[in-house]
């Protein structure tokens, strides 16, 4: 008989109790893996995208300047209207020292002007034998000369000069059967003014130079040569303005706007044949042959004057003795030059003018 001790057979069941509880005691030592969350999209729209975000920072920096734009301009307009207030003020504290300082400053300038009366006409006397020996006349005649003197040179047109820049008011020079012409582009044309005569003059060494190269024109040197040197300098009547040395300040005639400036600034001034003197405003340039368009005027008179007039003697007389040197100066040479000028001419194409009345 076996008395060996057998062993109990386990159940089934606590050995999938065994096996169950080993498990989740595994499982609960190992770490617990989260769930992957999807990633968050980037602001990555593209292309099209990043255009419209930048054009929508583009509008926003618009108008933020528009902004600051406007608010520039409203702090100017608000200044403007200040300033004007301003002006106003002072516009009308100036006519009241008009009204009251006016009959004693127009009869000191009277009488100013009646002190240097002598030296006011010899400024107009200047200025009209300047005229005579220089006016339209004299021009006329010396142009008439001049297209008969020179007729006749040779037996057709030779180019003698072709100045820079062709045009209409710089045309190119010829000499030929009907004297010096004119030829702007391609026919030659007769001479039309004195100015024309004055440009050859100036292009005398060229013409010359030129001249001497043609045999047949040889002749005819000597005898231009000698007409340039009797063309007197012509100055304009209305001469080249003088600095004054100063700034003068004018009052405006009345009927300005209290918004308009109630004075202006002269630096320049130059003399008329009449009871004038002209003012030139500061920074006004010669738009052609002394020609400036802000001019204001002087009228004197030894029995009544404007206010602005007075106001305006008052500050220049002290240069007019200077002024009235420098227009003797410029207008003396051309007024000497052209007296004789006339005579010498007629006895340098005598010849020609001869054969011409004949």
């Amino acid at each position: 008989m076996d008395f060996t001790v057998k062993e109990k057979k386990e159940d089934w069941r606590d050995v999938l109790k065994r096996r169950f509880a080993v498990q989740e005691q595994s499982e609960s030592i190992q770490p617990k893996i989260e769930p992957e969350l999807p990633k968050p999209v980037k602001d990555d729209l593209g292309f099209i995208g990043e255009l419209a975000q930048s054009i929508g920072k583009s509008e926003r920096e618009k108008e933020a300047r528009r902004k600051v734009a406007v608010e520039s301009v409203l702090d100017s307009g608000w200044s403007c209207i200040e300033q004007k207030n301003k002006l106003a003020e002072k516009i009308k504290a100036a006519k009241e020292l008009r009204s009251e300082h006016e009959e004693v400053i127009v009869k000191k300038a009277l009488k100013l002007v009646a002190e240097d009366e002598p030296m006011l006409k010899e400024s107009r006397d200047l200025l009209v034998k300047l005229e005579e020996v220089t006016g339209n006349e004299f021009r006329r005649k010396i142009k008439d000369m001049f297209l008969v003197g020179f007729k006749g040179s040779g037996s057709r047109n030779v180019l003698l000069v072709t100045p820079d820049n062709t045009s209409h008011s710089r045309p190119k020079i010829v000499l030929g059967p009907e004297g010096f012409q004119m030829r702007p582009y391609v026919q030659a044309r007769p001479i039309q003014n004195f100015k024309e005569i004055q440009f050859i003059v100036q292009n005398k060494d060229d013409i010359i130079k030129a001249m001497k190269t043609k045999r047949n024109l040889k002749p005819s040197v000597t005898k231009f040569e000698k007409f340039c040197d009797l063309m007197p300098e012509i100055i304009d009547g209305n001469q080249k303005p003088v600095p004054v040395g100063k700034d003068v300040l004018v009052p405006c005639n009345e009927g300005y706007s209290s918004i308009s400036m109630p004075f202006k600034v002269f630096d320049r001034l130059n003399f008329s044949k009449g009871s004038r003197i002209y003012l030139v405003q500061k920074g006004d340039i010669d738009n052609d042959n002394n020609h400036y368009g802000k001019k204001s005027s002087i009228e004197y008179s030894r029995t009544s004057m404007e206010w602005k007039d007075a106001i305006g003697y008052l500050q220049i007389r002290e240069f007019l003795p200077a002024a009235v040197a420098s227009l003797k100066a410029t207008a003396m040479p051309s007024i000497l030059a052209s007296e004789d000028a006339i005579e010498k001419i007629q006895d340098l194409f005598s010849k020609e003018l001869l054969l011409f009345n004949i």
